[in-house]
């Protein structure tokens, strides 16, 4: 049986992006955001399989892959975690990437303007777009973070710059 859960209460995060990885255990990779004393801050989580579901398991670990496989939400793991550039601006995520050996999280300069997003869900005549910012004058960032936390360097992340972009998908 499928149940919902409260991604807020079970793994800290006010946001979860659409766009889920997989990885060949079936492990499904999700960013999303969480909020604390030092601003919003990127995470990836990585949910495993349920382990005590015998039910759907195979040698090629497909069905695991499917989203209705049961999983241990309690037992996630945060693989990566990067501050927001803009403490009340956080930008806006609908996927990241993945590499065999990186985690690659794109910051673009479409953000959530934190306060404007509170007045336009309080309010009748505004839509959750007038909450958003476009900042087009500024860089798009990649943060890489290796998967190997014994690669890990100072920082834990190199990141780069581009001209500005928008993207929905990677």
């Amino acid at each position: 049986m499928i149940e919902r859960v409260d991604l807020n209460k079970a793994m800290g995060v006010i946001s979860n992006a659409s766009h889920p990885h997989f990885e060949e255990d079936g492990s499904m990779l999700s960013i999303g955001m969480s909020v604390g004393v030092l601003g919003p801050r990127y995470v990836i989580n990585k949910i495993p399989v349920d382990p005590d579901d015998n039910e759907n398991k195979n040698d090629d670990m497909r069905i695991s892959m499917e989203l209705g496989t049961p999983r241990s939400f309690t037992k996630f793991e945060q693989v990566a975690n990067i501050g927001s550039r803009w403490c009340l601006d956080p930008g806006y995520m609908h996927s990241f990437s993945i590499t065999k050996n990186y985690y690659i999280i794109i910051e673009q300069p479409l953000s959530i303007n934190l306060p404007r997003l509170a007045k336009s869900l309080i309010s009748a005549g505004d839509a959750v777009i007038d909450g958003m910012s476009w900042h087009g004058d500024y860089p798009s960032l990649f943060h890489i973070v290796p998967k190997d936390k014994s690669k890990s360097w100072a920082g834990e992340r190199y990141s780069f710059q581009s001209d500005a972009f928008f993207f929905l998908h990677t």
